[in-house]
């Protein structure tokens, strides 16, 4: 997997609440998230371990959008993975 799996990110995409009101579910606003399962999915059902999780999910996604000090514990890094 590590080879062709290069980065994972999730999308949070909230709504106001009447955009989730209707009877056609069709055109409700979905306003669905995935971050807050993102990573257990990744280690239970796709059976990867930790540091390739936080690769994938941080410093990858740093790298790839060359966000400096973002994506690393380290020093002069910001503490927010």
């Amino acid at each position: 997997m590590e080879d062709w799996l290069q980065i994972v990110v999730s999308d949070h995409s909230p709504s106001a609440p009447e955009l989730k009101q209707g009877n056609d579910f069709r055109k409700i606003w979905g306003g669905i998230s995935g971050c807050q399962s993102t990573r257990q999915l990744l280690l239970a059902d796709g059976r990867l371990e930790l540091p390739l999780i936080a690769a994938l999910t941080s410093t990858n996604v740093a790298k790839r959008f060359s966000l400096a000090a973002k994506g690393d514990i380290a020093p002069g890094f910001d503490a927010d993975l």
